[in-house]
């Protein structure tokens, strides 16, 4: 019910391996269109426990920000619980910006501008 009702306002995406198809996790996006500026997506994202640690979360998210370029300029956000400092970690690496402003004391919220110039991290 839970994956339905993200389906209903945004794009779930599955993340699967590459060598077996097997479901690892998803990505979910979502655009809020702010009239007069470029997209802004937010972006939410879950590994199962099994594949944290191996890098996955890292990949996907090159991925996206390769993808994204197609589509730029545009604006990715994503929030992360404090108490997942591995998830904070991978997006500072991939240079997502802290923001203070938007965050709280659960989360930290995270933005990533995509410019047509800017290609994504290695």
């Amino acid at each position: 019910d839970w994956i339905t009702e993200r389906a209903a306002e945004s794009a779930v995406l599955r993340i699967t391996t590459k060598a077996d198809a097997n479901l690892i996790g998803l990505l979910i996006l979502v655009d809020v269109a702010t009239a007069g500026k470029p997209p802004t997506i937010h972006m939410g994202y879950l590994f199962a426990e099994t594949a944290w640690g191996q890098g996955f979360a890292s990949e996907m998210l090159r991925g996206l920000l390769s993808k994204a370029q197609s589509v730029s300029p545009l604006s990715l956000v994503g929030g992360v619980a404090r108490d997942n400092p591995a998830s904070a970690h991978v997006l500072r690496k991939l240079e997502f910006q802290s923001q203070t402003n938007m965050s709280d004391e659960g989360n930290e919220v995270f933005t990533y501008s995509v410019t047509p110039s800017k290609g994504a991290p290695v």
